[in-house]
């Protein structure tokens, strides 16, 4: 583009240089028609009277005459637009010397228009004498067409942009936003009036997407997508941005991520997202120290719940097991169930001494205060297994529940020892934790 320019703007400059040299420089007419045959700009030499005198091929060529027959024609019937050779052009050169790149059209012997930059000095003669004009012509039809083309491309362009569902912006190389379509207004609850011109406020990486937060016309936040790409905007470089609104699809990928990381039933951490927070927690810990305890909780008699009462009563069962874990133990500490009837919890201490404990004192109370509940079909049981660990501790997670739940185990199997020594144990034992 800025290569084109130039070259239009060496043309024109020829072109003047070639009417003042021809309109000032005294030659014979054989030196005169040499030279006007090397032109590629047509060239009319033009008579006081505004008939064509002389006229090299490029202005044969331009408007489709032979020379023959363009010479004596009149400078009236080859300019367009109804403009007077003598009140238009002649006076206009009289008065201002010259005419430089004017825009006029001229027409061709099939009488079709031929837009053309146009430009005119006087010919005098050795006294001084006006004699006429010297005119050169340049061929602007390419050039014209390429405009309309362009119009055409900006009117699609814009057409495009005005009815897109995406927020459309121009941002210059400095960050102040030049243009916003309505769907940029919409999106960013403001008119163009107070965008346009304001700093556009998000950093602008080419090719690549990124999620933004926005205020929606609601005035509650939004999320919106934004890609950008160079592009040039009143012939300097910019960025075109566009910011889509995926406010909606956002919340629904939270919403199943929370799902692939929660318990459906429970509303607790599963086992996936405990293993994520507890990695977490450990790697926090090791910077100031302190001890975790891991408790795996098994529910008892979950099996005769769902066989005498049915799975809703078990559901019911589990339900009520992860709210004495969340009257139990703190926001900070991680819950989960991680599948069946068992339950793992993460509690940090920086006091290690008896913490776990008293953990188990409070979880044991709790189920003993909720079982005294009136009117209940069954009772909660749990057996659980702890172990305490520095945060420091280079075990794997994994292998330290494998640990916890083997100690659970020993606890269950006395528990059940204990039933089996009481007479009619499973119907009369006294539920609870047992450590």
């Amino acid at each position: 583009m800025v290569e084109d320019k130039a070259r239009d703007s060496s043309a024109e400059a020829h072109m003047d240089a070639v009417v003042h040299t021809l309109a000032n420089v005294m030659m014979d007419r054989d030196t005169l028609q040499n030279i006007l045959e090397t032109m590629v700009n047509a060239v009319f030499v033009v008579h006081q009277d505004g008939r064509v005198q002389r006229a090299n091929q490029a202005a044969c060529t331009l408007l489709g005459f032979e020379l023959a027959a363009l010479v004596g024609k009149s400078m009236d019937e080859l300019l367009v637009d109804g403009k007077n050779w003598q009140r238009g052009v002649a006076l206009r050169v009289d008065r201002e010397g010259s005419i430089r790149n004017a825009h006029y059209s001229m027409r061709s012997c099939s009488g079709e228009e031929v837009p053309v930059l146009f430009s005119a000095s006087a010919l005098c003669d050795r006294h001084g004498w006006s004699e006429g004009l010297v005119c050169a012509a340049q061929d602007i039809r390419e050039h014209m067409r390429l405009l309309q083309d362009l119009r055409q491309s900006q009117e699609s362009f814009f057409s495009i942009v005005e009815k897109s569902a995406d927020g459309i912006l121009i941002v210059d190389r400095e960050g102040m936003v030049s243009f916003v379509n309505p769907a940029a207004e919409r999106l960013l609850a403001r008119p163009a009036s107070q965008l346009v011109g304001i700093s556009f406020g998000y950093p602008i990486i080419n090719d690549n997407a990124m999620e933004v937060d926005v205020v929606r016309p609601d005035g509650d936040f939004g999320i919106a997508e934004m890609r950008s790409t160079d592009t040039v905007w009143g012939r300097q470089e910019a960025y075109l941005v566009t910011l889509r609104d995926v406010t909606e699809t956002v919340r629904m990928r939270e919403e199943l991520r929370m799902l692939s990381m929660m318990d459906e039933l429970t509303g607790l951490n599963n086992r996936r997202s405990f293993l994520l927070h507890a990695r977490h927690e450990r790697l926090t810990a090791k910077r100031e120290g302190g001890m975790f305890s891991l408790l795996f909780i098994d529910m008892d008699g979950m099996k005769e719940i769902n066989d005498k009462l049915g799975h809703k009563a078990g559901d019911l069962a589990l339900l009520e097991t992860a709210e004495i874990l969340r009257a139990v133990f703190r926001e900070s500490d991680i819950l989960a169930r991680i599948g069946g009837d068992e339950f793992l919890v993460l509690t940090l201490s920086h006091t290690v001494k008896g913490h776990q404990a008293f953990m188990l004192d409070r979880l044991a109370e709790e189920v003993e205060r909720h079982n005294k509940a009136p009117g209940r079909q069954f009772s909660i049981s749990l057996s659980v297994g702890g172990v305490d660990f520095a945060a420091a501790d280079s075990r794997d997670l994994d292998a330290i529940i494998e640990e916890a739940d083997a100690v659970m185990y020993q606890n269950k199997t006395r528990k059940k020892k204990h039933w089996v020594s009481c007479v009619n144990a499973v119907h009369t034992a006294a539920p609870g934790v047992s450590p």
